[in-house]
């Protein structure tokens, strides 16, 4: 009896699923994006609308850090500092006010051409392991 209610739902959840922020600049669903900051430190944003979990935001973070490391003919980077701008916003649908949260990061990166500092982290590696997993824009 329960199926029966909620089966007219199941094609608006998989609509919406498929809204998720893809991998990607920024855009109207999200995306990441790198700035320079000075001359081997990067600032690195990546922000999700409310289908996007904040891991996979991280994710977006992560990758984006070693591109942009690779870019600029380094080989290693490391994260300087992290910080969560996930956003709440509030909705008011059908009648009912509810929170939902677009989820965000912000991070500090500093590349390096060589593996010498304490926590770099191997760009190549990341782009080789994480990249393939991440949904593209297309």
């Amino acid at each position: 009896m329960n199926f029966v209610r909620t089966a007219p739902a199941l094609p608006l959840v998989a609509l919406l699923s498929a809204c998720a922020t893809p991998y990607g600049g920024l855009g109207l669903l999200g995306g990441v994006e790198a700035t320079l900051t000075s001359k081997d430190t990067y600032k690195i944003r990546a922000g999700g609308n409310s289908w996007t979990d904040v891991n996979t935001m991280k994710d977006f973070a992560l990758l984006k850090a070693a591109e942009t490391t690779l870019a600029a003919n380094a080989t290693h980077f490391e994260i300087l500092s992290t910080t969560d701008k996930t956003e709440q916003m509030p909705v008011y649908a059908s009648g009912v006010f509810m929170t939902m949260e677009k989820p965000g990061v912000e991070m500090i990166i500093k590349t390096h051409a060589t593996p010498g500092a304490p926590n770099a982290q191997d760009a190549r590696q990341i782009v080789q392991t994480l990249g393939p997993s991440l949904k593209r824009k297309s």
